[in-house]
């Protein structure tokens, strides 16, 4: 018997070892941070508005980009935007921060404020309510494709993206991306299937040549590999004797297409 559990915990320790991508620099006490300056409101329906942004505390090999889709740059002047609220990234190579820039409508057509609901995991039921400020009266509402409509709220909505874009008579328009999010949390509900699968003995805990998942920041900065390999099924290995359901691989890949936060 004791022969048999000394097999099974080489088993699992090799298994751990294996299929693993380079353990990322930790960036848990970088300065990195950055100002703004400049910022240009458009001017009605054109895409005119523009910002600076500057980065600070870092390396110094500082590049910026707009948005999660946007590709990195040496310049941290952006120009040509449309009025709306976006996220800049600045990077100094080895650490990244985020952070958000609001364009201006200069008809004074603005959203407000965006109230959104989770939809559960799998779920129909998000929502979203629209405020907004300013503008010609009669403002219409539209998300993604959707035709304009006067309601400002937006109900049976899958997890996900939308671009939510609000016009008034003069049709002077300002837009905004939002994110209807699941609802899935870290503390109440993925903790737990890390803890028992993947943070175990001789695997991702502490002195072993793997992230400690016992540790958040490591769960966190590595959510996007773990969503991957939960779903394809190398994590945890077949040979070490554990596994997910579905529901299980389920809520992880809801929580991190959330934003994988510290909820």
């Amino acid at each position: 018997m004791k022969n048999t559990f000394l097999f099974l915990l080489i088993v699992v320790i090799v298994s751990c070892q294996t299929s693993e991508e380079p353990i990322p620099p930790s960036c848990d006490n970088s300065t990195l941070s950055f100002t703004l300056s400049n910022i240009q409101p458009s001017s009605c329906g054109a895409d005119d508005g523009s910002f600076e942004v500057k980065g600070s505390g870092g390396s110094g090999n500082y590049q910026y980009k707009l948005g999660t889709n946007g590709s990195y740059g040496n310049s941290g002047i952006f120009t040509g935007l449309s009025s709306a609220n976006y996220t800049v990234f600045v990077s100094d190579g080895t650490c990244e921060t985020q952070g958000p820039v609001a364009i201006g409508n200069g008809s004074g057509l603005s959203i407000n404020s965006v109230q959104i609901d989770a939809s559960g995991c799998g779920g129909t039921n998000g929502a979203l309510t629209v405020q907004t400020t300013g503008g010609g009266g009669n403002v219409q509402f539209k998300i993604n494709a959707l035709p304009f409509q006067t309601e400002s709220s937006f109900n049976n909505l899958e997890a996900g993206e939308y671009t939510i874009l609000v016009q008034d008579q003069q049709n002077c328009n300002t837009s905004q991306t939002v994110r209807v999010g699941t609802g899935v949390t870290f503390s109440a509900q993925v903790s737990n299937i890390i803890s028992t699968n993947c943070a175990v003995s001789g695997c991702h805990v502490a002195n072993q040549p793997r992230p400690d998942f016992t540790i958040f920041s490591n769960v966190q900065s590595r959510a996007d590999l773990i969503k991957t390999r939960v779903n394809n099924g190398s994590m945890p290995p077949s040979n070490s004797g554990l596994s997910l359901s579905q529901s299980e691989i389920d809520l992880i890949s809801c929580w991190v297409n959330d934003g994988a936060d510290n909820n």
